[in-house]
């Protein structure tokens, strides 16, 4: 992160010779491919991660579930234009009873490896369109849908759509209001 963070907070124009862009999507191209080689290795095992502690645990993310510690954060879609919010954005987060609000990448791949992704996603849809129901009662939701993140194998498994149908209808939200994505 420290590189991202760079990149985002200096600002400053620069003037690079014609080798340095170059060079620099070169190291760009290497980092991201290590990060992403680490990510295999510690979704698939090979490797732990020095700051799991304990978060890619398949018993303890299902407890996670169970307990109701998973749950969606609402994003606001905004159309730049207008700057008017159009919706949100369902972000899964573990509220963990130790360590805090975790962020996804911590825990999703443990997930998606484990075979938990289809009662996890379940779970995801339905607390989303059942947040965004009690939202369109008030003011500030009224007309705003929800997308929400499916990964690819919940997508794969017939009967998606009919689940995002029973979701809304549970919830007495229109089926117009939960986009999928």
């Amino acid at each position: 992160m420290p590189l991202g963070t760079l990149c985002v907070i200096d600002t400053r124009p620069r003037q690079f010779s014609v080798q340095q862009p170059a060079a620099l999507s070169t190291l760009a191209h290497q980092v991201m491919t290590l990060l992403e080689i680490g990510r295999i290795d510690r979704t698939m095992g090979r490797r732990p991660d020095p700051q799991d502690n304990g978060l890619s645990d398949p018993l303890r993310l299902r407890a996670a579930l169970d307990a109701g510690e998973l749950l969606p954060y609402f994003q606001p879609i905004v159309d730049l234009p207008s700057g008017r919010p159009r919706g949100y954005e369902a972000l899964l987060r573990w509220v963990h009873p130790h360590q805090g609000v975790v962020l996804p990448g911590r825990f999703l791949p443990a997930i998606e490896s484990s075979g938990l992704i289809i009662p996890v996603g379940r779970h995801t849809l339905r607390e989303s369109v059942r947040l965004l129901a009690e939202l369109r009662t008030c003011a500030t939701g009224g007309g705003m849908g929800v997308a929400v993140n499916l990964s690819l194998t919940q997508l794969a498994r017939p009967g998606m759509s009919e689940t995002v149908s029973r979701s809304s209808m549970r919830c007495r939200c229109p089926r117009s209001c939960s986009r999928w994505s």
